[in-house]
Formats: C-alpha cells, structure tokens, sequence
C-alpha cells in the first residue's frame, strides 16, 4: 500500500507584489527597446536645443500668420498663402535635395573623412546658390502664364514675380541648415533658427502694416536674405570647430553623390511640391480664394504641429547616418523605434491644445475666418499623422535607401490629388484638409509594410547574435543599398 505525501500549497505572493514584478520586469523590457546611452544623450542634447529654436520660430511663424491675415483679410490673406505656395514649389526645385543629402553625407563623413565631408559643405551651398538663381529667372519669366491659367488672377502677376527674389535665399538656406545638422551643431542650429524667424516675423508685419500684401511679400524676401548671412556665418563657425574645412578639388566624387542620393531626394521634393502645389490650385479654381484663405489660416496651425517633430528629425537623421555607416542594426532600429514615439508624442503636445481650442483660433484670425474651425480640427489630425510619416521618410534617407522614400511621396502625392478632385467641389476647404487625412492614411500603412520588407520590422535582438561574425539582415541590405547607389 503505497502512502501519498501532501505538500501544503505555497501561499500566494501578495497583490502589492504581483503588480511591482510585473512593472519592474516591464521597465526593463522598455529599456531595453531604447538605445544606448550614449546614442540617448547626442538625441538629448539635440533635441533640446532645437526645441529652443522651433518653439520661438512657431510663436513668431503664428503670430505673423494672425497680423497679416487681420490686415489683409481673407480673400487677399488667400491671395498670399498661394503666392506662397507657388515659391514654395520653385523653392523645392531650387533645394534640390542638397539639406538631407549635406546633413546625410556631412554626419557619415565628419569624424573619418573630414577633408571629403568639407567638400559636400563646400559643394552643396554653391550648387543650391545656382539652382536657386536658375528657378527665380525661371519664375520671373513664368509668373505671367501661371498668374493667368493656372491661378485665375492676372493681378498676381507682381507679387510672383516679387517672391521669386526668395529663391535664391531658400534655396541657400536650406543647404546651410542641413549642414548644421550634419555637423550635430544643435545648439547653433536652434539660435540661428530663433533668431532668423523673429527676423521675418518683424519685417513680414513691417511690410503688410505699410504696403499691404505687396509689403508682406517684400519683408518675407528681406527676412529670407537675412537668414542666409546669419546661417552661413554659423556654418563657418561650426566647420572651424569640428576641424573641417570647405574645399572644392574634387567636384566628381560630388557629383556621384548628387545622383546617388540628391536626384531622388530632389525627384521626391518636385513630386509633393507639385502635388501639394496642384491641390490648392484646385481649391482657388473650384472654391475660390475665400476658401484658400480659410485653409491657409488653418494650415499655419498643421505647420506648428509639424515644426517640432521635424526639427528633432534633424537630431535624428545625422543619428541614424552614422549608424548605418557602423552596421548596427540594432542601435538603428532602436533609434527608428524612439523616433516614432517622439514624433507622436510632440504632435500630440501641439495638436490638443489646437483641436480642443479651434474655434476660438479661427475667430482670432477676423471676419470671414469663423468657418474654418472644422477644416483646423481636420489640419490638426492629418498633421499629427504626417508627423510620423515624415520620421519614417527621414529612416529611409538614413538607411541610403532614397528611392524606397520617394515611392513613399509618390503614395501620398497620388492619393492627396486624387482625394481633393473628389472632395473639394463638394466641401472646399474642408474638402482638402480631408484629402490631406485620407493620402497621410494610407501614406503612413504603405510606409510601415515597407520599411518592415526591408529589415527594419524585425526583433531588434536578434543582432546581438551575429554581432562580431557577420552582417544582420538589416545591414546587409545596408550595403547592398550603398553600393547601388541608393536605389532600390
């Protein structure tokens, strides 16, 4: 006859200590989904300077919205925002691509090729000089015809013709800010930011309050010229400092570059320049400049939401570069993983307060604006979505692989023209904020199915076990990308 032993059960763990394991072991899992300290501090430290620099800009970049709309009204408030526009999108030709390409190059190459990282700093603001001298020539003698057909007022002739002296300096802007950005010079990145768009809040509202709209234009120009000569005394400042010095011997090897990495950069830019270009085209043929007006005013707020997670993409970005330029993957993937949630949360900070407080901002603008409260609501929501787009974007100009970013572009191009020529007949402004939520939608799908295709969607683990042997997947599609050329 066998005997059973009896054990007395164990006594239970007490709720208190259920939970506290359980949130310790979910702190640790989250720590180990961030990357290294080291990689946290060169965000951290970026980060915090630009921030300086985008909450002063966005204060300034508002507040010139509200003054000008109130002196202009809303039909020649209208007026403004597609002049604007239409710059705008010969400014994205002008770029051509040469910020991300210099902050890409500048970050991959600062520490061990510093004579060839001089080159691109070199190269990039004198090819962004010329194009942008070629797109105001070309603007200048194109304004007429697109005055007449394209934008249904022959009066705009003068101040398109006026904007077009801004591309020059744009066009040079953008190169010098990319620099920086390479250089991880934050900090002046974020001074230089502040103190040029106080410039153009102060000479923006001194030309409206005097001359009207062609005022407002002409200040716009003004503070554009001024930006270049402020940035570019930061760039030589920033270069000095890293040991880097802008030299132009080797203009091939740059060359190789520019088709490499800035044709597809520039391709994409054209692309959504020219989309986003054709949409409000649409609305000022469809709905009139009443309705452009009204989106205009509300497309001010989506840039607030938008400015702070694109500047800490310029923390990012040289991050991301130099992580790929040393292989890890898992540092990358890490970084991609951060990125998302940053751009989410500082979307959110900026984006509640507008959706929750709406109506009293349209109402701020004057007469004729009240209407536009649920195109704001609308704006506010496509923007925090665009925000995260734009960091996936910026992922895969990291990883070298520009073609895979511009078929991202391509998406939200054909789905937001498509969205407006359905949408904005029948609702106008509306009609063109929803366009903008719906291709931002479907943007945002096509853009994580993508970038997880490519490697970036695997556990970020599994690179510990081939660290030392041999290439993860990740960077072996790394490489294989690089040595194409950055195609796909």
């Amino acid at each position: 006859m066998t005997t059973r032993s009896f054990r007395s059960p164990r006594p239970s763990a007490p709720p208190e200590a259920f939970w506290s394991g359980h949130l310790r072991a979910g702190a640790r899992y989250a720590e180990t989904l961030l990357p290294s300290q080291a990689i946290r501090v060169r965000i951290a430290r970026g980060a915090f300077w630009l921030l300086v620099g985008a909450f002063a800009a966005r204060i300034a970049s508002v507040a010139t919205s509200i003054v000008v709309a109130r002196s202009l009204g809303v039909v020649q408030f209208g007026a403004f925002g597609i002049v604007q526009n239409t710059s705008a999108l010969f400014a994205t030709f002008a770029g051509m691509g040469l910020g991300l390409t210099a902050t890409k190059y500048v970050a991959e190459y600062r520490e061990t090729q510093p004579e060839k990282a001089g080159e691109i700093i070199f190269f990039s603001t004198r090819i962004a000089i010329g194009s942008g001298l070629v797109m105001m020539i070309l603007l200048l003698l194109g304004a007429p015809l697109l005055a007449r057909y394209a934008l249904a007022a022959p009066k705009l002739t003068g101040a398109l013709r006026v904007s077009a002296a801004a591309l020059l300096f744009t066009a040079a802007s953008g190169a010098q800010l990319g620099i920086l950005a390479g250089l991880e010079a934050f900090k002046t990145l974020g001074i230089v930011t502040c103190i040029s768009n106080v410039i153009l809040l102060v000479t923006t509202i001194s030309g409206v309050v005097l001359f009207g709209l062609p005022g407002a234009i002409w200040g716009a120009v003004v503070g554009a010229a001024l930006a270049v000569f402020i940035n570019q005394r930061a760039v030589v400042m920033a270069s000095r400092k890293r040991g880097i010095i802008a030299s132009g011997s080797h203009l091939r090897s740059q060359l190789a570059i520019i088709r490499s990495f800035s044709i597809p950069a520039i391709s994409a830019g054209i692309m959504t320049g020219c989309a986003g270009w054709a949409c409000t085209a649409i609305l000022v043929n469809r709905a009139g400049y009443t309705q452009m007006g009204i989106f205009n005013s509300s497309n001010y707020w989506r840039q607030a939401i938008l400015f702070l997670p694109a500047t800490i993409g310029y923390s990012l970005l040289p991050v991301l570069s130099s992580l790929n330029a040393e292989r890890d993957s898992r540092g990358l993937k890490r970084v991609v993983l951060i990125g998302v949630f940053m751009n989410m949360g500082l979307a959110m900070i900026v984006g509640i307060p507008i959706v929750l407080f709406s109506k009293s901002i349209m109402r701020a603008y004057g007469r004729g604006f009240e209407d536009g409260s649920k195109v704001l609501l609308v704006i506010a929501l496509a923007g925090g979505l665009i925000a995260v787009n734009n960091h996936l974007s910026r992922v895969a100009a990291g990883i070298g692989r520009m073609w895979l970013s511009f078929r991202f572009d391509l998406c939200w191009s054909f789905f937001s023209l498509a969205f407006s020529l359905l949408l904005i007949p029948r609702f106008g402004a509306l009609g063109l904020a929803l366009a903008a939520l719906g291709a931002a939608l479907i943007q945002c799908g096509y853009q994580i199915v993508s970038l997880a295709s490519v490697g970036l969607g695997s556990n970020p683990f599994t690179a510990e076990r081939h660290a030392g042997c041999q290439l993860t997947p990740c960077a072996a599609h790394l490489e294989g990308s690089s040595s194409a050329g950055g195609g796909d």
